[in-house]
């Protein structure tokens, strides 16, 4: 039972509170004061002290604790009573009864209640809310004090201090030059902003749409001449417009052909996405043959006209005897059919550099690691080669090579949807 609230509670309202058989609360209002040597400020505040004469039950408290806790009035008195006694049995014990928010009391050596009470509770109403507080006294000086400082310095003529001082030396005043400015434009910082922030965003769209990109790359990457963006290098627009460009012009002619060679094999290594093309060389027709005639006499054939850059050779049979053995006595004349015989050297066939589609798996540095890369595809019944390097020394593995880019477009969907998704194809 919380006794102490109850009594609080009642202290607000009236000047006595009885606990029956223990003694009274009363209180008495007093109004605000200051101490005069502490300067302390205290509000009008309600004091509240003990007399344990008080013990008669006047129904006050009863009544109030039977509404609160909806008892009744015999079950309240004995509540009470219960409390008081426990009240009474712990001050002989010497201890304190601590009342929340009001104070406490105890014996003192004559066995007569002592009551302490709260100084920071406040039990007036019309003082709800205000506290005591310090305030520092204020110094103020004497008025003869006041009048002895005005006369020990008299206030300065307003003529004295209007009047300006005029230099001894007066320097020249030098007038400021004002410089115009050249302010940017609103109109052309928004432009500015507006552009760098529109290039961050598509920035941002082409890397998180890595794969989107990538699809519209393969799918216009045949109209890159309409649009030359698609071209990742320079080296590849020459490649795909060497009948356009005035290359022989710009390259001597005994280098030409290497050069030419060379754009045509164009190693992968240095853009591995990027399909290198091949180029046709030129097919020399083969050179006009003359005829070379038998020279019975001599028995040797002759050409009648040999130029010094032909490719024919003079071939040499030696003299055949056979009639002179067989008829030693006799000159045996025969007349013999002129023979003609074309020898000339082969002329070397002109090679074709065709495409190789290659779907590539992976790059490693360790040609050990590209082996076992191959033998794991193998198992799984790829036809798994190497694709060369790169310009960076790395082992290129591939699934297959295939001449016809249309199935190695259709290899390589397969292979992304079911082994590799980063797999992609290069060109030879």
């Amino acid at each position: 039972m919380k006794i102490a609230g109850y009594i609080g509670d009642l202290l607000f309202e009236y000047e006595c509170v009885v606990i029956p058989g223990l003694g009274g609360f009363l209180t008495r209002d007093h109004a605000a004061y200051i101490h005069p040597m502490k300067h302390y400020f205290k509000p009008p505040h309600r004091e509240v002290v003990f007399n344990p004469m008080l013990r008669t039950n006047d129904g006050l408290l009863l009544n109030h604790i039977a509404r609160s806790e909806k008892l009744a009035y015999q079950d309240a008195k004995s509540r009470l009573d219960r409390f008081v006694l426990k009240c009474l049995s712990v001050m002989d014990e010497g201890k304190k009864i601590h009342f929340r928010n009001i104070g406490s009391i105890t014996y003192n050596k004559e066995r007569q209640i002592v009551f302490e009470p709260d100084a920071n509770q406040n039990y007036l109403a019309e003082s709800f809310g205000l506290s005591g507080f310090v305030s520092p006294p204020i110094k103020r000086e004497d008025f003869q004090k006041r009048v002895e400082k005005v006369f020990a310095n008299p206030p300065r003529r307003q003529e004295e201090e209007q009047k300006p001082e005029t230099p001894k030396n007066p320097t020249p005043v030098v007038e400021k030059r004002m410089l115009a400015s050249h302010r940017p434009g609103k109109f052309k910082r928004q432009l500015v902003i507006v552009g760098a922030a529109a290039s961050i965003l598509f920035a941002a769209w082409g890397v998180m749409n890595y794969k989107t990109v990538e699809y519209y790359y393969d799918q216009y990457k045949g109209h890159a001449s309409v649009l030359p963006f698609f071209y990742a290098s320079p080296n590849e627009y020459v490649i795909h417009h060497l009948d356009k460009l005035p290359v022989e012009s710009m390259i001597p002619s005994q280098d030409f052909t290497g050069f030419i060679e060379g754009l045509s094999k164009a190693k992968a290594g240095i853009n591995d996405l990027i399909p290198a093309t091949s180029y046709q060389a030129e097919i020399v027709p083969e050179p006009k043959t003359e005829p070379l005639t038998w020279n019975a006499e001599s028995n040797v054939l002759v050409d009648s006209v040999i130029p010094n850059d032909s490719v024919e050779e003079q071939i040499e049979i030696p003299q055949i005897d056979t009639f002179a053995e067989a008829v030693p006595e006799q000159t045996v004349e025969k007349t013999v059919t002129p023979v003609v015989v074309a020898a000339s050297k082969p002329v070397e066939s002109v090679k074709k550099y065709s495409k190789e589609y290659h779907i590539i798996a992976g790059a490693f540095r360790e040609k050990k690691n590209a082996d076992n890369l191959i033998e794991d595809l193998k198992k799984k019944s790829f036809e798994a080669v190497y694709a060369g390097q790169t310009s960076g020394g790395l082992w290129r593995v591939s699934y297959g090579m295939f001449e016809n880019e249309t199935v190695a477009l259709q290899q390589l969907d397969e292979v992304k949807r079911k082994e590799n998704k980063q797999a992609w194809l290069l060109v030879i």
